[in-house]
């Protein structure tokens, strides 16, 4: 009887520690992944500080506007001086 009883308790203590051991390794397991996940997201949250707002976006679009018509401005009035230049040049290559 006490045989038969140790036999018992045996085998459920095998079990009970097979189911453990699972357990503390799939634990341990969902922890490296919650810690791997935290700092992504930490570097995620780091990188999206340094980002514009949506409101400077739309600022940085009306600039970037304005800058492209006064380049188209600065453009027109070198054309006249390449010109100039061009005739520079020529002159200067007929001399020679």
């Amino acid at each position: 009887m006490l045989s038969s009883l140790a036999a018992v308790f045996a085998i459920l203590l095998s079990v009970y520690n097979m189911l453990t051991s699972r357990s503390r390794r799939e634990y341990d397991d969902l922890i490296k992944t919650t810690r791997s996940l935290h700092e992504r997201v930490s570097e995620v949250e780091g990188s999206m500080r340094h980002a514009p707002a949506p409101s400077e976006f739309a600022e940085m679009r009306v600039s970037m506007a304005e800058l492209k018509g006064q380049v188209a401005v600065v453009a027109e009035r070198v054309k006249p001086i390449q010109a100039i230049a061009e005739r520079l040049q020529e002159s200067m290559l007929e001399r020679k």
